[in-house]
């Protein structure tokens, strides 16, 4: 199962401090998961312009690319963890 943890603060570090500790407890918890974090900071990525999403170029494709690719998204706000999933543990 792959999970990605989607910072989407372009700002701070905690959101990616949480996630980060959020990580550690997957790997000891969940040894079979490969979790992946995503700090938007990180990517110079492109506002949706409505065009297919196929057809964008560089960390904008990069970064779809691994959402696709994950089976389970969780996202952290300041106060609140979310998490969208296809598959349950």
């Amino acid at each position: 199962m792959k999970v990605l943890g989607l910072s989407g603060s372009v700002v701070g570090s905690k959101t990616v401090t949480a996630l980060r500790y959020i990580e550690e407890q997957f790997h000891r918890d969940y040894p079979e998961v490969e979790f992946t974090i995503v700090n938007l900071a990180d990517y110079d990525i492109h506002f949706s312009d409505g065009r297919n999403y196929l057809q964008y170029e560089g960390d904008t494709s990069l970064v779809i690319k691994k959402i696709l690719e994950a089976d389970a998204i969780m996202s952290v706000a300041s106060s609140f963890i979310i998490i969208w999933s296809l598959l349950t543990f």
